[in-house]
């Protein structure tokens, strides 16, 4: 299996095309946002199913996370949403800043 995604979802939410970290056909992915100091990167394995997120303001660490059995990375409007087994577990929100929501069910 793999992540469900659409890459021209992840090229609009970014605004820019993604690296591939080995090789496209490997299917791991880096993606980057600044914005207003803040920087948002998103490293996708399309293959493992795992997601890593991190945010860094003024090049700090202020979260970071590891997502596996990711099923589904999708955009709705100015919003990027991680699934697991259906249910949306994180959406990051692309306003004046970045917000990332995380589901506690």
């Amino acid at each position: 299996m793999f992540i469900n995604c659409e890459i021209l979802d992840l090229i609009e939410f970014f605004e820019k095309e993604p690296q591939y970290i080995v090789g496209e056909e490997a299917g791991e992915i880096l993606l980057t946002k600044e914005k207003n100091e803040f920087e948002l990167l998103l490293a996708v394995s399309l293959y493992e199913k795992i997601v890593d997120i991190s945010l860094n303001y003024n090049d700090n660490l202020i979260y970071t996370q590891t997502l596996k059995n990711v099923n589904k990375i999708f955009k709705n409007d100015n919003i990027l949403v991680i699934e697991i087994e259906n249910r949306q577990v994180i959406k990051i929100l692309d306003n004046k800043y970045f917000e990332i929501i995380v589901s506690d069910n």
